[in-house]
């Protein structure tokens, strides 16, 4: 593209802008006039607050009003628009807009020979109406806090996480392994838990069907003076050892997943997969209420939120209910919705209700995707194809 500060944006509003907003954070244009249809100017005053906070320099025209669906008046505000910056060169947002004024959005591209431009934030496209060969990818990178005031979603502090963020970044490491150990990790998790996780010594029986793979990580855990005082009995059935601090016990417990799911989204965003910016340990404003989150993602104009549970009881539908709340004021179904948890499928009970089962129907009808023991391990790709044009969960 040339000279983007040349740009005049002309913004045609209907109902939702944050596509066109991440337009003109791309472009970074001189100036931005809105064209609202009469029922929806109240979103160019929130468009323009949003401007005068993403967009300092940006110039905000006068917004003009035209009726939704009448062609004639709306290419009649458009030019109107065009003239409060005549030396500026043009370019339309369709994105949002009613039909007939997209229609004369098209018809003033091609008077003028600019670009109309449409944000398919469905497949991270943005379209050029006008000349179709333009079309290109969006390339707007956005930070997760800029994502979040597009859509107006106020984050708190977490006290909490400031525990998480603090693990020494050798532990990031054992996160790593533990979360894609695959089976032994999850039985050896499993068995340092039976009986509680606490910052104190331990004697336990070591399970006959444990391999090398299982001391292979205990020695890792050893390695990292996450254990202490290590003795197998000269038969090798026990085990003594001694677990050091809270800390420790806080991430064997379940801080390690959490930091799994972070190392893991950092990978993608530093390797330029997936994701443009990563946020984990968020509590966001629903109305009165406050919602964790444990990473909010967003790449290409869409954003990833998941809940992690490392808990011998994940499959809680609240936990589900939860992140649906946050994920449909980020985008509704253009947000990709993940739980995650260390914890196998259980098995039914006979003659009981199947729990699990409810719980993914209740999943599948929240479009929230899980993540399990059996796939913790592919979490990186489970990431890169939601995020792709192909997710489990069509954007609709």
């Amino acid at each position: 593209m040339t000279d983007q500060n040349d740009w005049l944006l002309v913004m045609l509003l209907g109902g939702r802008y944050q596509a066109s907003m991440m337009l003109a954070m791309e472009l970074r244009p001189r100036a931005v006039v809105c064209v609202a249809s009469e029922d929806s100017v109240g979103v160019s005053t929130e468009v323009n607050a949003l401007l005068r906070q993403l967009l300092p320099a940006t110039q905000r025209g006068a917004t003009h009003s035209t009726p939704p669906y009448d062609v004639n008046a709306a290419l009649t505000a458009i030019r109107q628009a065009r003239a409060a910056y005549p030396r500026l060169r043009p370019c339309i947002s369709v994105t949002g807009a009613p039909v007939p004024m997209a229609v004369a959005g098209y018809q003033a591209a091609r008077e003028w020979g600019c670009p109309a431009w449409y944000v398919n934030t469905r497949d991270g496209q943005v379209i050029d109406l006008a000349a179709p060969e333009r079309s290109r990818r969006l390339q707007a990178r956005l930070s997760v806090s800029d994502f979040l005031r597009l859509y107006n979603v106020q984050e708190s502090p977490n006290a909490r996480y400031s525990e998480v963020r603090a693990v020494p970044a050798a532990w990031l490491t054992v996160a790593h392994q533990l979360g894609t150990g695959g089976q032994p990790a999850s039985d050896l998790l499993a068995w340092l838990r039976r009986d509680g996780l606490e910052a104190r010594n331990y004697r336990k029986q070591w399970p006959d069907q444990f391999g090398a793979p299982h001391r292979a990580l205990l020695g890792v855990l050893v390695q990292q003076h996450m254990l202490y005082d290590v003795r197998f009995s000269p038969a090798g059935r026990f085990v003594s050892y001694r677990v050091p601090d809270e800390q420790v016990a806080a991430f064997l417990r379940g801080g390690w997943l959490e930091n799994y799911v972070w190392v893991t989204a950092e990978q993608l965003r530093q390797s330029g997969e997936a994701f443009d910016a990563c946020q984990r340990g968020l509590l966001v404003r629903l109305g009165e209420a406050e919602r964790e989150i444990d990473l909010i993602a967003v790449g290409r104009g869409l954003a990833l939120v998941a809940s992690c549970k490392a808990t011998r009881r994940p499959w809680d539908k609240s936990y589900l209910d939860e992140v649906a709340a946050v994920a449909n004021l980020l985008g509704g179904n253009y947000c990709v919705r993940l739980f995650i948890t260390d914890q196998p499928q259980p098995v039914s009970e006979p003659g009981m209700p199947d729990r699990f089962q409810q719980f993914v129907e209740q999943a599948r009808r929240l479009r929230v995707v899980l993540v399990a023991a059996h796939n913790l391990a592919q979490l990186a790709e489970v990431f890169k194809r939601e995020m792709s044009s192909s997710p489990t969960y069509a954007r609709l």
